[in-house]
């Protein structure tokens, strides 16, 4: 299967919502109302806009794995530091032993800025083990979500 990556544009924000929406139970996303819809949507289009999340498509062109990633405001305007949150993984159910992830993960460490990932309770795609593999390590734990930190490794002097 011919996979590849790119950046997220404003034009993928139908497929991404797409896969979302095919994708939600095993996030978990909640998207039943209108309200929860609009926020989803604005969360999308805020990430495709900051042109850092990374999206994998299959052959055929088709989004099959996004990263909703966006920089931390904070960190950026007052510390002067890089640092990515990630606020939704999402991988289609057919390309979920694809190394899909290990791709999009490739895509936000490269960087080697701080990455922060929430993972939801409930999450069914396997995105823990995932993080876990790629040497992201629990960094705090809610009563809903599990919070993942990846960080370079220390360069040598």
């Amino acid at each position: 299967m011919g996979l590849s990556q790119k950046t997220a544009s404003l034009s993928d924000i139908k497929d991404i919502w797409g896969l979302t929406r095919q994708s939600a139970a095993d996030i978990p996303a909640v998207i039943e109302s209108e309200a929860d819809q609009e926020r989803a949507l604005t969360a999308i289009m805020e990430c495709c806009t900051a042109e850092l999340s990374p999206i994998v498509v299959d052959e055929k062109k088709e989004i099959v794995g996004v990263l909703l990633a966006k920089r931390d405001q904070f960190d950026w305007g007052f510390r002067n530091m890089e640092t990515l949150n990630v606020s939704l993984a999402a991988v289609s159910s057919a390309y979920r032993d694809k190394d899909v992830f290990k791709l999009l993960l490739e895509s936000v460490t490269k960087k080697a800025a701080p990455v922060f990932i929430s993972v939801k309770a409930g999450e069914g795609q396997g995105l823990t083990d995932e993080l876990k593999r790629f040497g992201f390590q629990l960094e705090n734990t809610g009563a809903n979500s599990e919070l993942y930190k990846w960080e370079a490794p220390a360069q040598a002097a």
